[in-house]
């Protein structure tokens, strides 16, 4: 059964029987991921989306070429130092009272340091990381931590990998 299903779909599909001759839904992405991965010209991952204030589930879709970091109000200078997939850290200098948009979804394994003391973290409307600065100089520093079902995770996989070890020991002598 699973062999004709597999024919079935590999003759379903032009590039696995004639590579090169297939028309690619996706080719421009592709090509911008092998050829120029960092340059923000990529879609963001939807895997995860964040319930929203007014409790919808389909915060819009990221532009491409957004920036990382905006002003949404007020007038401040962003200065990114690292932008890594789990540690931002970004200095922002303001004049006025402002609200600076993060392009990150809220989720609440995500902290926030703002001069190096826990700053809360707020959503915007579209689901994004939010924060209100008054007129200062600020170094923000935004890092996704363990949350307490992933860190029972991990001890759940070591216990396992554990006793998985034992049995191999035990029944392979």
């Amino acid at each position: 059964m699973n062999f004709r299903y597999f024919y079935q779909r590999s003759t379903e599909y032009i590039a696995l029987r004639n590579p090169g001759k297939a028309n690619i839904e996706h080719l421009q992405y592709i090509k911008t991921i092998m050829n120029d991965p960092y340059t923000g010209k990529l879609r963001d991952v939807e895997e995860y989306r964040p319930l929203l204030k007014n409790g919808s589930s389909s915060p819009p879709v990221p532009l491409i070429g957004q920036p990382k970091i905006s002003v949404i109000s007020g007038q401040a200078k962003i200065d990114i130092q690292q932008w890594q997939s789990y540690n931002r850290i970004f200095s922002v200098t303001t004049e006025k009272p402002s609200k600076i948009r993060v392009r990150t979804y809220y989720y609440p394994a995500w902290r926030m340091y703002v001069n190096q003391k826990p700053f809360p973290l707020s959503m915007a409307d579209d689901g994004t990381i939010e924060l209100n600065l008054n007129p200062g100089e600020y170094t923000v520093r935004l890092f996704y931590s363990w949350t307490y079902p992933f860190i029972l995770g991990v001890i759940v996989s070591i216990f396992s990998i554990i006793v998985l070890a034992g049995y191999w020991y035990k029944f392979s002598w």
